[in-house]
This record gives structure tokens, C-alpha cells and sequence, in this order.
């Protein structure tokens, strides 16, 4: 079903009917609400009529305000309007088995006769719980973002609150990000959103794939508002992966099924995790069978139990009343399980009654990730599946394709310190059985899983049964410096940078690696780990065991802090630099020489080189898996070995920097007088360099991002990147260190930054600790 909501702006214009006519052909549209239309009366009457529509209802126009039609085709679509206002119509629509409540409103212009409709409203939610949808020009807005220009306008306080006492949903929007405009010149022009549709959760739930659109704006200042009830994409039968359910394990014969079923044939835990998927699958089907169903079911005997119980006392059937009862709470707790899994949320514990919360959280998340198309190369818009898949592919193929580095590893500063002997030999030791268990253990239970669609919950709840195979499976691993077939296959999850994505670059690849994968690098990273501290300097806080990112905050702020305070000529650089796609890029042959400074050897090294360079990815697209393909370069993020490989890999930039530093041709900045020199500070992938402002320290501070990027594989998003200099620099300077940079030149490093040198609270005693951590390394 299609519903479009379009302020006119008077219907009596031709252009306003050949509009509406062709959004009915080239959309399909069932329900139309005109706003606005600026004419009453038989006029009114002749206009509707001849718009297409079998069926009106039309709330007339004072004079040139307001005024609300409602049209509909009887034939597609079943609806008796219940109620109107003159800002408003209300009607019920039936589809199929369902019945909910539409309202389509033009809210009037003066608040004060607009904050009248929001008490109408609310007195329609108390008169019916019915799924609502609520949709039209509410001429307000909900919050500063949703307008643009003019004077600050920090949304109607009334609106909101009616917004948030209905406990109302947002349906969001594609398209344009706003829905009006006054069509004055550049200095005068002024944007808002001021048609969108909202809906109570109750909507939600019945529509999950409902989604609208702006399309877009023609003959009137405002742009028509599209509601499509489903989705262009469903996700084709067979092409989806397998998802093992934990509600699954609350049936009663679950575990002698999987008792059953683990042990035939032979193999390893991965191989015999395969296996088990196609008897999972039929059992879903013939045993634990449709959860709505069987709730549905259960709900219809106790109602015909009970009236008979009503004409009589029946043992027999106040015991099968009881038992029909447990089997309903039973299957409530396995809804809440399954929601809870598909819902991500992992701050609500496990048993709290929070099923509805869940599902709605679920359903919300998953049209929020939900791509209707993707701008492909030539910047034409593809709503293909198959054409939007090919986008995918190609993008992650030409981003993970390696280039040839430029220069020689040996080149570089050695400065990685000499780990012990016997840390050596405690990072290739053999594997055991306790490392093993903590290592699976250690996994969040729900975790979303990888291609084998197992998440850890399945191997915890049943270890007693597949510990030999899995403490197998992993000591092998170990000992051939190898990784099974298939087991190091990888998902890629899309999630949304922005809130309506259009493009590959708008979008974060989260890498979902199997569960069995994750159990051997979470031993390597635990192997790894206690290292950490002693292979990289102190100005990398980001996933070291002792430091806090809080620690480089208290030190960033200093410095910034001595910015402000400089005097006479000597002034200072601070430059923020933005990598682009960090992870990915990262040259493999690269980490290989990283980690054979380091002095990993052996079959230790081959096994994590193999963890990192033997991986073959496929894509979800709403749901649904692309072809498959292999990378050249990169790490995961979602692997757990990822972090720990990037932040030693980061570690050469800043071995760069202490060798320019020790040669006396990096000047870098002391905050006091027998203070630490501070060169660089890292936040993982978020950079901060520092030196004293000159024409040579720009030079040189490119020259060594250069070099360490033609290694490693790493880019420098340079126009994302922040310049920024002491005030006591002449403009000329500035500007020239700017452009020696390719980084435009700004006040502060950037909103990230910003926030985090803003939300800490400094303490003296904060201070001297960070800054004494600082200085022992």
C-alpha cells in the first residue's frame, strides 16, 4: 500500500492535478491526502472528482487557509472515515485481518490554535489503542537540526511533548532532508522539515518495513511525503544466512536432539557445526515450529477452557489449564529471547521483561540499516538488488586491493624494545585446555555470529559435549600454524554512518567473524596483551593494558592550553589527521615485518599472518549475502586481533617521530619548564602531531606521515584533517604551514576531539598523574 501527504498549496491550480495525477501512475498511490488546497465548496467537490479517486472526503478551506482532502481507491483499499476536525481527518483502514487508524493533518500555522490539535490527538490515543499512523504538514518542527537558516528555532516545546506523552515513533525519511522551503535568494532562504509521519509502537510492529520517502518538490514549496507499508527488499529464500536461535534451547528435547546429532560422522567442531545446520533447520520446522503460532494456538484453547469452566468445575481440564498456562509463560520467555537476539541491545540483562522493548528496538534498528539503493560510481541511483550488490563488491574489491609500497622497511628507526627470552617463549607455547575454555567463554553469549551462524551461547551451554572437539579443533590450529577451510570466512555488516546513507562511503563495514575463529585469536590476543605496555610508547593509549584514554585527554588539553598562552616568536603546530579507512589498508606484508621486529617467530607468526591474510568476506545487503570475495590487504574490525595488530603497526609513525626527535630536526613542544616533550599523541586511528610552528617542522611533519604511509598502505584523508596554530603566528605563517600540510587551517581539531578535550573535568592531581605516566615512558 502507498499513502502520499502533499501540501498544495492550492488545489485549484492545472498544474496541482497533472501533478497529482502523474505521482498516482508513477507510484501507485491508494491513499492521497491534499493539504492546503485553498478552495471550498463545489469547486472543491469538481477538483477531487476528477483527480482519479474513487472515494473523498473533504474538509473545506476557510476561505485561503487550511483545509485537508482525503482520497482513497475502494477498490485496493477498505476505509470509513471516524472522525475529523478542520485540521484533520481520521479514518479506519482495513487490510486483510488488520485494522488501524489513519490521520491526515494540516496543522494550522499560529501555535495557538495548532496546540488545540495536539490536545485533539491526544484525546483520539485515549479513545483507541489501535495501530496509529499519523501523517501530514504539522508546520512545526521537533528539534534545531530540522531547520536550516534564519533564526534559531529550537522546535515547538508543545509538539514535542505531545510527540513524547504519545510515545509516538518517527518513521524517519529517504530523500531530501527537508520538506520546505521559501524560495528566497541565498541570503534570505530558509529549510525546514515540516512533513514527516508518526506512528505509535503499536504501527510500528504491525508495519516493521514501513518507510517513507521525500520525493521531489515541484509546483508547491512543499515536497510530497511518500509512506510505502513494504519494503523494495526482501531477501531472497536461500540467500540469507543461517542463524542459530538461543530460544531454541529452552525446549524441553533440545538437548538430547543435539546429543543426538553432534556426533555423527567425523570431523572437527567447525566441520561438525556445518553438519548440524540442516538438522536444526528441519527440526525448527517439525518440532519447535512457529513461536507466534503456537502462542496464538495456546491463547484460543485457554479462551475455550475457560468458558467451559464457566458452566461447570472440570479437574481434567483445570489441570490441563495449568499445563497450557506454563507452556504460554514458557513461550513468552522464548520470545523475549528471540528478540532479544535479534535486537543487538546488550545493556538490558538477559530475564528482564522487556519482549515488546526488544522487538521494537529490533524493528527500528533494522529499518534503520535498511539500504532502498546506493549511488554507484557515475552517481546514478541503483534500487536493483542485483545492481546494488555489484556496488558492494566492486568497492570492497578496489578497496582492498594492495598497492606497491613505496621505500624499504629496514629503513626505518628499529626501535621496538627486546622482549625477553622466555616472553618469547610464552607467546608460542603450546595451547591449553583451560586457555582454551576461558578464551570461548569469554565471548558475549548473543554475540552476533559469522557465516556459521552460531554464536558462542550454543558451545558454553553445551561444553561438556563439544569440548574435545573444539580443544581439538584449536590445538591444531596452534600446532600447523593453520586455520580450517571455511572457518575464517567472514560477514560484513553495513551500518549506517549517517542517518539516510546513499553511498558505499557512508557506510561502516563491521566484520562478523565464526565463533570457533574468534576462540583462537582470543587466545593470541591474550597472549599478546601483556606486552603491550612494554612494546609501545606512552603516546598511544588506545588498548593497553594500564592506560586510559583519559590519560592522552589530560595531556592534549595542556598542551592546547599552551597554545593559547603563547608569547613572542615561538609559536606551535597542532595537527589532527584523519585517516582514511585505517584498518583496511593496512599493508600485509608490512605487519609481517612489524611483528618480526617485535620478535615473533615461527609458528606463532605464521598462524597470525594466517588469521589476517586468509580471510574471504561476503556482504549483507538487507538481509540478503553477496557473491564472495577475498582481500588483498587489511584487517577486520570485528576481529579481535585487529586492535592490538593496528595499534603495534602504529608504532613505526611514532618510532618516525622519536628518530626525527633524537636526530634534533623535529622540534616538539614542552608545556613547562622540565616538563615532557610532547611530539604526537594517538588515539588509535585518531592522530594529534605537535611541533613548533615553521615552515622546516611542516616539512618534515609531512615528510614522515608521508613515508610511513607509502609503507604500510595507510592514507591521509588531508581535507578531513585539522591545521591548527598558537595565535601568536602571523596569518602568512599560518597559511603556509597550511598549505605545506593539504590540510585546511582551523581554531580546533575537530567535533571529536573537541568533545573529548571538553567532558573531562581537570583535577591538579589528574594532571600530575597523566603527565608523570607521560614522562616514564
Amino acid at each position: 500500500m502507498k499513502i502520499v501527504a502533499w501540501n498544495v498549496r492550492g488545489a485549484g491550480k492545472n498544474s496541482c492535478a497533472s501533478t497529482i495525477k502523474d505521482l498516482k501512475k508513477a507510484f501507485n498511490i491508494d491513499i492521497l491526502a491534499v493539504l492546503e488546497p485553498r478552495i471550498s465548496g463545489p469547486r472543491a467537490l469538481t477538483v477531487a472528482q476528477n483527480l482519479g479517486f474513487s472515494h473523498y472526503h473533504i474538509v473545506d478551506a476557510t476561505g485561503f487557509s487550511g483545509g485537508v482532502w482525503l482520497l482513497w481507491n475502494g477498490n485496493s483499499v477498505s476505509l470509513h472515515v471516524v472522525a475529523h476536525s478542520s485540521q484533520s481527518i481520521t479514518a479506519l483502514v482495513t487490510l486483510g485481518n488488520q485494522w488501524w487508524l489513519l490521520t491526515v493533518v494540516y496543522a494550522n500555522p499560529c501555535p495557538r490554535i495548532r496546540e488545540s490539535l495536539w490536545k485533539y490527538f491526544d484525546g483520539l490515543a485515549c479513545a483507541s489503542h489501535l495501530p496509529w499512523l499519523v501523517l501530514g504538514d504539522f508546520n512545526d518542527i521537533a528539534s534545531a537540526d530540522e531547520k536550516c537558516g534564519g533564526n534559531l528555532d529550537l522546535g515547538g516545546r508543545c509538539f514535542v511533548e505531545w510527540i513524547d506523552r504519545n510515545q509516538l515513533v518517527d518513521l524517519g525519511f529517504s530523500g531530501a532532508k527537508f520538506t520546505w522551503c521559501n524560495k528566497r535568494n541565498a541570503e534570505g532562504i530558509i529549510w525546514k522539515r515540516l512533513d514527516r509521519g508518526l506512528c505509535n509502537i503499536n504501527w510500528r510492529l504491525l508495519f516493521p518495513e514501513a518507510h517513507l520517502s521525500h520525493l521531489p518538490r515541484v509546483n508547491s514549496d512543499h515536497c510530497p511525503v511518500l509512506v510505502s507499508l513494504d519494503s523494495n527488499h526482501y531477501p531472497t529464500r536461500g540467500c540469507t544466512p543461517f542463524r542459530f536461535q538461543a530460544m531454541w534451547m529452552s525446549h524441553p528435547d533440545f538437548p538430547k536432539f543435539i546429543h543426538a546429532n553432534w556426533s555423527i560422522g567425523d570431523g572437527h567442531a567447525s566441520q561438525k557445526s556445518a553438519r548440524l545446520k540442516s538438522s536444526l533447520i528441519s527440526w525448527n520446522r517439525q518440532v519447535f515450529g512457529c513461536l507466534f503460532q503456537k502462542k496464538r494456538r495456546l491463547l484460543t484453547r485457554l479462551a475455550g477452557i475457560q468458558r467451559k469452566l464457566c458452566l461447570g468445575h472440570n479437574p481434567y481440564l483445570c489441570d490441563l489449564e495449568n499445563e497450557l498456562t506454563n507452556n504460554y509463560n514458557m513461550l513468552l520467555e522464548q520470545e523475549e529471547l528471540f528478540w532479544l537476539q535479534k535486537s543487538r541491545n546488550t545493556w538490558l540483562k538477559e530475564g528482564d521483561k522487556n519482549s515488546r522493548f526488544f522487538h521494537l528496538s529490533t524493528i527500528v534498528r533494522r529499518r534503520r540499516n535498511k539500504l532502498e539503493g546506493l549511488n554507484n560510481d557515475n552517481g546514478d541511483w541503483i534500487t536493483d538488488k542485483t545492481g546494488m550488490k555489484h556496488i558492494i563488491v566492486d568497492y570492497f574489491q578496489c578497496l582492498f586491493c594492495t598497492s606497491e609500497s613505496v621505500g624499504d622497511y629496514s629503513l626505518l628507526p628499529q626501535l621496538f624494545p627486546h622482549l625477553e627470552e622466555v616472553d618469547l617463549v610464552g607467546l608460542s607455547c603450546g595451547v591449553s585446555n583451560e586457555e582454551i575454555k576461558e578464551s570461548l567463554f569469554s565471548i558475549g553469549g548473543l554475540k552476533t555470529p559469522g557465516p556459521d551462524g552460531f554464536p558462542a551461547i550454543f558451545y558454553q551451554k553445551f561444553w561438556e559435549l563439544c569440548a574435545n572437539d573444539i580443544i581439538s579443533f584449536t590445538k591444531e590450529c596452534f600446532q600447523t600454524a593453520t586455520l580450517p577451510e571455511h572457518i575464517n570466512e567472514t560477514l560484513i555488516a553495513l551500518v549506517p554512518k549517517v542517518e539516510r546513507p546513499v553511498s558505499m562511503t557512508q557506510l561502516r563495514p563491521i566484520s562478523l567473524c565464526n565463533t570457533l575463529y574468534k576462540v583462537v585469536a582470543k587466545i593470541l590476543v591474550a597472549r599478546l596483551r601483556p606486552y603491550m605496555a612494554k612494546l609501545v610508547s606512552p603516546n598511544q593509549v588506545s588498548f593497553i593494558p594500564g592506560r586510559q584514554i583519559t590519560d592522552n585527554i589530560v595531556v592534549a588539553q595542556e598542551v592546547l592550553h599552551k597554545f593559547k598562552t603563547a608569547k613572542g616568536k615561538k609559536g606551535f603546530i597542532a595537527w589532527k589527521i584523519d585517516l582514511s579507512k585505517a584498518y583496511d589498508r593496512l599493508h600485509w606484508h608490512f605487519i609481517r615485518e612489524v611483528l618480526w621486529e617485535v620478535g615473533i617467530r615461527g609458528r606463532i607468526l605464521e598462524l597470525l599472518m594466517h588469521c589476517i591474510s586468509t580471510v574471504q568476506y561476503k556482504a549483507i545487503l538487507n538481509g540478503e549475502l553477496t557473491a564472495a570475495f577475498s582481500p588483498h590487504c587489511g584487517i577486520r574490525q570485528g576481529d579481535p586481533l585487529s586492535p592490538y595488530i593496528f595499534v603495534l603497526c602504529m608504532e613505526k609513525l611514532s618510532h618516525l617521530i622519536q628518530q626525527k626527535i633524537h636526530d634534533g630536526i623535529w622540534k616538539p613542544i614542552q608545556i613547562c619548564q622540565g616538563g615532557p616533550n610532547i611530539s604526537h599523541l594517538f588515539f588509535a586511528d585518531d592522530l594529534i602531531l605537535f611541533g613548533e610552528a615553521s615552515i622546516r617542522q611542516a616539512h618534515l611533519m609531512k615528510l614522515c606521515l608521508d613515508e610511513f604511509c607509502h609503507l604500510s598502505g595507510q592514507k591521509v584523508s588531508f581535507d578531513k584533517s585539522r591545521i591548527c596554530v598558537s595565535p601568536n603566528i602571523c596569518s602568512d605563517l599560518a597559511n603556509s604551514i597550511a598549505t605545506i600540510s593539504g590540510s585546511p587551517h582551523s581554531s580546533n581539531l575537530g567535533n571529536t576531539l573537541v568533545f573529548l578535550l571538553s567532558t573531562l573535568k581537570l583535577t591538579k592531581q589528574l594532571i600530575k598523574k597523566s603527565l608523570l605516566k607521560f614522562k616514564k615512558g
